[in-house]
This record gives C-alpha cells, sequence and structure tokens, in this order.
C-alpha cells in the first residue's frame, strides 16, 4: 500500500485505487495514519498553502539524512521547502541506495546541483565502519558504474578484519 500511494493513486489501475481508498477509510475512521499517510497528507497540506506563512518566518535550514533514498513525494515536500527560501542540506550516498523499490529516486541525489542552486557538495570519503579490504574491494566493483557520482573511498583502517 505505502508503494502504491507514495507512487500515486491516480496511475494504479481502477482496483488498486478501490484497494487504497478503502485502506484510507479505515485509516481515517481510525484517526491513524502510518508512515505513507504522513508523507502525502503532508504534501497535500504542503501544495495547498497550509503552511506557508509558517514556513517563511520559521524554518530557515532543513537537514535530510539519507537521500539517495527519497522517493517522489519526498522530494517534492524538500522542493516545497526550498522554493519558500529554506537552505537545505542533504547527505547521501548514491553508491548506498537501497529503497528503489520503494518508488526512491536516484537521479535526485545524483542531479541535486543542477536541479538547486548554489550548491556546494562535501564528500566524506573516511569509511570508519569498514576495514581496508571491504572499501578496496567495493571500490573496484563500483567504480565501474558509470553513472555514480565520482567519488574517493577509503578506510579510516579502525578494522581488525
Amino acid at each position: 500500500m505505502d508503494i502504491a500511494r507514495e507512487y500515486g493513486v491516480d496511475r494504479l489501475s481502477d482496483t488498486l485505487q478501490g484497494h487504497v481508498a478503502k485502506y484510507e477509510g479505515v485509516l481515517d475512521s481510525k484517526n491513524k495514519f502510518d508512515y505513507t499517510s504522513i508523507i502525502v497528507k503532508t504534501l497535500s497540506l504542503l501544495e495547498r498553502g497550509f503552511f506557508d506563512s509558517y514556513i517563511s518566518s520559521t524554518v530557515k535550514h532543513l537537514i535530510v539524512d539519507e537521500y539517495q533514498d527519497v522517493n517522489d513525494a519526498q522530494e517534492r515536500i524538500l522542493k516545497y521547502f526550498y522554493d519558500k527560501g529554506v537552505l537545505l542540506c542533504v547527505v547521501g550516498d548514491d553508491d548506498q541506495t537501497i529503497y528503489h523499490w520503494r518508488g526512491s529516486n536516484l537521479a535526485y541525489i545524483r542531479d541535486f546541483q543542477t536541479r538547486y542552486q548554489n550548491v556546494r557538495r562535501e564528500d566524506l570519503d573516511i569509511n570508519f565502519r569498514s576495514s581496508c579490504g571491504i572499501t578496496d574491494i567495493a571500490r573496484q566493483v563500483i567504480q565501474n558504474n558509470q553513472s555514480r557520482l565520482s567519488k574517493q573511498m577509503n578506510s579510516n583502517n579502525t578494522q581488525n578484519l
């Protein structure tokens, strides 16, 4: 249900739209939210201008971790904040995306510098969790991916293995 709802209910078949509507009806009747309903309802309120004055006068910075895994709805929320003058700081690694099955769009992190203005990129290229052997093998495998962001991968060499 989450994937279908974040992807966009209007893109689903009539049968799936019916299942989604029934599920959302149950949530609404019980005054409950699930992860996706928080995102979808927030986006709906933002796009209707519900928080415009509050955000413009209050929110100055927004930090997003694991940015490589954002989906379309989440990116639309970030773009809303950016369009209201909020400064964004996103942290992520295109080599570590794991939520394609949930709708994450790797292009968001890869193309961040072209979609947003005045971007400064800082590479965090020291891995504190993996040994040199792990990072060396990972580097050899992943460097063949031509569509990744160019960066180094080095171990801090604090692991014994």
